[in-house]
Formats: structure tokens, sequence, C-alpha cells
């Protein structure tokens, strides 16, 4: 087996163990989160005056969860904020969200809001304004899916199985690190810096989908990935929603509300330290990558 091979098997079996340990992360996190959005619907039947009424089974939708409710009801805005706020608090899930109330009739969004870490709740509005009865469901997409979790003391849920596998992983690691090292002018002649797309002052890794500004590195979901080359590939044009939707999304379902959005939203946040980059919305159209020469 020659050492280019080695090379590929060493990176290969890191990224399984790598991804094992992301999985179980984000099946924990699931978990948790469906067991916080049946104590919303709870809360918020008991707010509305009905503690007989059920709370349907979650269902997920990308990183929405619904909460369906078997009964109509009137609410009050104000209550929703409180019980939502209060729950996800206590649960140590984020603090950084979007809450829509979806009329079950009309599947139009009634009443929205979302929430950033540093945000005052106090400043949501229409919050004293009260819905009339009707049929509504609860729709909470969560702004950052792969936070890690923890309980009340702090620690990880997953830190003993963490804990299991770092030592092989480093081992592995380090190993790929040797190995690229010693072989550099081999993988120099097989191109490999053709991985790096430079955006602005970030330089992003379209094989490790890491997105580099300085000394700091974050890991982008594959959607977030797709979203970012496609954008980067019609620079300073305008990409329609429905060419966005169908190239990075495909055929995998129905995409209810804001998810396009939402994913905009993350890659805004990434490039929130570049002034020169910027993902506009044209209204009614698509959006454009915007990326200014200092």
């Amino acid at each position: 087996m020659n050492l280019s091979v080695i090379r590929e098997l060493v990176f290969v079996l890191l990224l399984l163990f790598m991804g094992t340990l992301a999985n179980a992360q984000t099946a924990e996190k699931e978990k948790r989160i469906a067991v916080s959005m049946r104590k919303i619907g709870h809360q918020f039947l008991l707010k509305s005056g009905d503690n007989t009424s059920r709370v349907l089974p979650i269902e997920k939708q990308d990183d929405s969860y619904r909460i369906s409710f078997d009964t109509i009801f009137e609410f009050w805005p104000d209550d929703l904020v409180e019980i939502v706020d209060r729950v996800l608090s206590e649960s140590n899930l984020t603090k950084n969200y979007i809450i829509e109330i979806e009329n079950c009739i009309s599947k139009e969004i009634v009443y929205a809001y979302q929430v950033l870490e540093s945000d005052d709740l106090d400043l949501i509005p229409c919050r004293t304004r009260k819905q009339a009865e009707g049929c509504y469901s609860v729709l909470f997409t969560d702004l950052s899916p792969d936070e890690v979790l923890t309980d009340e003391q702090g620690f990880s849920k997953e830190t003993n199985f963490g804990l299991k596998i770092t030592l092989s992983a480093f081992v592995i690691f380090f190993g790929f690190l040797f190995i690229r090292k010693t072989f550099k002018a081999d993988n120099v002649e097989e191109g490999i810096d053709s991985k790096n797309i430079f955006i602005g002052s970030h330089r992003f890794d379209t094989v490790n989908l890491e997105l580099e500004l300085g000394e700091t590195k974050e890991q982008l979901t594959s959607k977030e990935s797709d979203l970012l080359l496609l954008l980067h590939r019609h620079v300073n044009e305008i990409v329609k929603r429905e060419e966005i939707l169908k190239s990075v999304w495909g055929d995998e379902g129905d995409y209810v509300g804001r998810t396009l959005d939402v994913f905009i939203s993350k890659l805004r946040k990434r490039f929130q330290e570049d002034q020169n980059i910027k993902i506009v919305n044209v209204r009614g159209v698509g959006y454009k990558l915007i990326i200014n020469t200092p």
C-alpha cells in the first residue's frame, strides 16, 4: 500500500471517529429539545386556561420543531415569550432561535419573533396583542444547532463517551498531520491547495467544510457549505430562491416557513466580522453575495 493511500485512510478514520461523536451529541440534543418542546406546549395550554387537551407528538423538520395541539385556543404572545425563554433557559438548550405561530387552517404565520443571545426580550414587538381563538401550532427553529448541550453542572452529556475516543482520535489526527507534512511536495503536485477558496478575509476549506479567519476556525454544516459555494460561484450576482432550493436541497421534502432564510442568517453570522462581505436579500427574487475589495 503506497503512502498516499495510507494518508487518505488515516484521514477517513479520523472523520469516522469525529462523526461518531458528533452524531451522539446531535441525538442527545434532539431528545432534550423534544422534551422541552412538550414542556412549552403544556405550559402554553395551561396559560390559555386549558389543562385537559393534549400536546400532539413533536414533529422535526430540519432544524425546526413543530408543537401541535388537539384543540383550539386564544393566547397572549407575552405568555409565549415568557414560557419559551424560561423552558429553554432551564434546559440549557440555546439562546438563538426563531419562534413562529402558524394557523393550522390557513398555514399563515400569525406571529413570529427571533431571539439572539444579546437580545433584550422586552423589545420583542406586539407582545401584548391578544390573538383570537383558533387552531395554532408553534414552530421552533434552532439557530445554533451545533451547540454542545450541558447539564446543570456545565458538563457535557457526552463527556464520558468523548473521553473514550479522544485519545485514539488525537493519535490518528497527529499521524495524519505527520504524513501530510512529510509528503508535502507530493500533496502540492496533487493540487491539494485547490480545496481552498478565499472569500474576503476568510479562507473556506471546501473539503473539511471549515471557515477560517485569522486563528479562528468555524465548522460549517454540509447545507451551509453547499449554499456558500453556490453563492460564491455567482458572487455579486442574484441567485434566485428557486435555484438555491433546487441546487442545495433538491427533492428532500417540503421546506415550510423560513428554512432558506435561517441558513442565510447563519452564513451572515459567520461573516459578521468582515465588513467587506454582505449577503443581501433581493425581495421576491433571491439572494446576492457581495464582496467588496478593501
